[in-house]
């Protein structure tokens, strides 16, 4: 076992605190205002109101424009992450609390994604690696240690570094780039085909259509392995009922969301997008090369037959 390179830690997304929907719907409303120079407004929203079905997140209006409908869904990097992001936090969030002052040296404790299979008692796990950390980290050696502790169903990983400062963090492996990629454009793929027949009805009526694809995942993907990721999934869903698509990035819940316009007018994505992003049309060419690239690089993987990783 090498000592992981990228890895996710605890954080405020992985604690389950996330951006409110709403808004971040009215900072992507306020950005199309500034880009079309409008003054659209909320005026309801449809979801909230509809319990007996799935409806649109929000319907905003404007004097001599289109209605907008528009739709909110979150991207996980991979299936299963914000549960397993749930669980990860309720079991060993306590333990940095427990053992923050525990030792006069630094330590970070590794763990696999998906350690938090079902039927397993976590509380008596997280208290067999307390304990194993507690009367085995002061004669580790410096540097990482791949570690199989007896009764554990899965292997943890520690770095010590005796010269660092007391202090004691948890972690967890990232999964495979190659993983990321391929399950991003999945669940991307899942949301544009099921938000592209929630959509229809407004599209009939004579709304414009926007979704907003939220990702709060600082630690594993960025703008281009999701715009790679989109660009991938739309080749495969036709999305005839959804105008623009746009990505709201969120780390915090008090801290502003990043913008982003994936699919619209050139006029919207000029104004939205840095030019040194190169998203859209335009810009075609490049991205399929640097698609072409990933997955020469990767090897070929049949998407049909793809196992995800919460199910290996």
């Amino acid at each position: 076992m090498d000592e992981p390179i990228g890895q996710a830690l605890i954080g405020n997304c992985e604690r389950g605190a996330f951006v409110d929907q709403n808004r971040v719907i009215k900072s992507l409303v306020e950005k199309y205002n500034e880009c079309k120079h409008c003054k659209y407004k909320i005026v309801r929203y449809p979801d909230q109101e509809n319990s007996a079905t799935k409806d649109i997140d929000a319907y905003a209006t404007a004097p001599g424009e289109r209605p907008l409908a528009i739709e909110h869904t979150n991207i996980e990097s991979f299936s299963g992450q914000f549960a397993d992001n749930k669980r990860f936090a309720q079991h060993y969030g306590e333990l940095e609390t427990d053992l923050k002052d525990a030792f006069d040296f630094r330590v970070r404790l590794y763990l696999p994604v998906f350690a938090f299979r079902k039927g397993t008692n976590w509380k008596q796990a997280r208290n067999t690696v307390r304990d194993w950390l507690l009367q085995n980290a002061s004669s580790l050696p410096d540097g990482f240690s791949p570690v199989q502790v007896s009764g554990l169903p899965f292997s943890i990983g520690v770095h010590k570094d005796g010269k660092g400062s007391s202090r004691f963090t948890v972690a967890r492996w990232a999964p495979a780039n190659a993983d990321v990629d391929v399950e991003a454009t999945l669940n991307i793929a899942r949301a544009l085909e099921n938000k592209n027949d929630q959509m229809k009805k407004y599209r009939d009526e004579g709304a414009y259509n926007i979704l907003v694809l939220e990702s709060s995942d600082i630690a594993l993907v960025d703008h281009i392995t999701l715009y790679k990721a989109f660009l991938q999934a739309s080749e495969r869903v036709p999305i005839l009922n959804i105008d623009e698509v746009w990505l709201a990035s969120t780390y915090a819940p008090d801290d502003p969301c990043d913008l982003l316009c994936f699919l619209g007018p050139d006029e919207v994505m000029d104004t939205v997008n840095p030019g040194n992003f190169q998203l859209g049309p335009r810009h075609a060419k490049i991205w399929r090369a640097a698609i072409d690239r990933d997955k020469k690089a990767r090897g070929s993987i049949d998407l049909t037959s793809y196992i995800r990783l919460e199910s290996r």
